[in-house]
């Protein structure tokens, strides 16, 4: 761990970008034990493609997705971090996954039929934008383009959530956003960043795991300068947001969905927790959740289409449906097309010369 906080593997830099949606999952995570009195060890078991930890260092440690390993050992003297790498380790498995595997135990079987929207719905789903609002703006042209070109239907477009934070205009994300439910049929998932917005302007605790995890571009898309976040004490800061943002935009991303159902089909900003009923979900999960979702291979109740984990390609599972292709860094913003049991994907994509431009191809 160097001294500005990033931490570097061999000659490999995976600051908080690679290792954070929440803008370190990793490095959060150690920082919970070097701050300890006592020597700790944990595995936290990370996936291959897209480097990512768990938020709960027990389910981390319970639950894989990985070929990498790192082995976090913090001492109250030394504060040694050791990073140990494993490949070939277990992937896509939970331990009762194993069990199953060792036991001969069937998975829970799951439905026959393919996922369909109900007759004549047509649905885009839209992953975390994560203020890009260039991104944004191309992929609403070029969904109205690719419905326009249809048959006629009764279209619903889905927005997966995390509208806001990390990239560089949240505000003119939300404003769009707000824009373009006046005109269409817009369903808005709450993800785990809209939460952490509003629970800021009165949780001081909460505001400043908001300022962390890319809520300081947020306020300053609002027009608060970069210093005045700096040097503003937490309750302070929360009266520069509360005099910075306009009410009509809280409002609005409190008006978010936890979970929305058409036909076979479920959305979700995260994920739900497997064996639990879709009606028993819990906000916190479906904003919040990785493990054991991502490694889950039964019946959800639905195929699940959700954003919040970072992969470089969606990922088009036989249970759930992933497009979170991680905007705010790659440049890439995916969406998912819907209509009876047709799927097809759309990608606004930054190119190397700074212009956006959208492609299409069948999922």
């Amino acid at each position: 761990e160097e001294a500005n906080g990033r931490v570097r593997i061999g000659d490999a830099d995976h600051g908080v970008q690679i290792f954070g949606h929440g803008q370190g999952a990793f490095t959060g995570l150690a920082a919970r034990f070097l701050g300890t009195k006592r020597p700790y060890g944990m595995a936290a078991y990370v996936a291959g493609h897209t480097p990512r930890a768990s938020r709960n260092p027990h389910a981390t440690r319970r639950f894989g997705r990985a070929y990498v390993v790192l082995q976090g050992i913090c001492s109250a003297r030394g504060h040694v971090l050791s990073l140990k790498y494993f490949p070939g380790m277990v992937q896509r498995n939970t331990m009762k996954s194993l069990f199953r595997r060792f036991s001969g135990k069937a998975r829970p079987a799951l439905p026959a039929h393919p996922a369909s929207t109900p007759p004549g719905t047509r649905i885009y789903a839209v992953g975390d934008i994560h203020g890009r609002l260039d991104l944004f703006e191309e992929m609403i042209r070029s969904i109205e383009a690719d419905d326009a070109r249809r048959k006629p239907a009764r279209t619903v477009i889905v927005l997966l959530g995390d509208l806001i934070d990390r990239g560089p205009d949240s505000a003119g994300v939300v404003a769009r956003a707000r824009a373009w439910a006046e005109q269409r049929v817009l369903k808005l998932i709450m993800g785990n960043h809209e939460e952490m917005f509003l629970d800021s302007f009165r949780k001081q605790g909460i505001l400043r795991n908001f300022m962390r995890f890319g809520g300081q571009v947020t306020m300053m898309s609002y027009g608060i300068p970069q210093r005045a976040l700096a040097e503003a004490e937490p309750e302070e800061l929360q009266r520069l947001m509360a005099d910075a943002v306009p009410q009509e935009d809280r409002d609005f991303l409190a008006g978010f969905e936890k979970m929305v159902r058409y036909g076979d089909y479920v959305f979700v900003h995260a994920g739900v927790r497997p064996d639990m009923p879709l009606e028993r979900q819990t906000g916190q999960d479906c904003r919040w959740i990785r493990e054991p979702f991502l490694s889950h291979e039964g019946d959800f109740g639905g195929m699940v289409v959700h954003g919040h984990t970072v992969t470089e390609a969606p990922e088009l599972m036989p249970n759930r449906i992933g497009i979170d292709t991680g905007a705010f860094m790659s440049g890439k913003l995916t969406a998912i097309g819907l209509e009876g049991t047709e799927r097809w994907l759309m990608q606004a994509c930054e190119q190397n010369d700074g212009d956006i431009a959208c492609v299409a191809r069948a999922a």
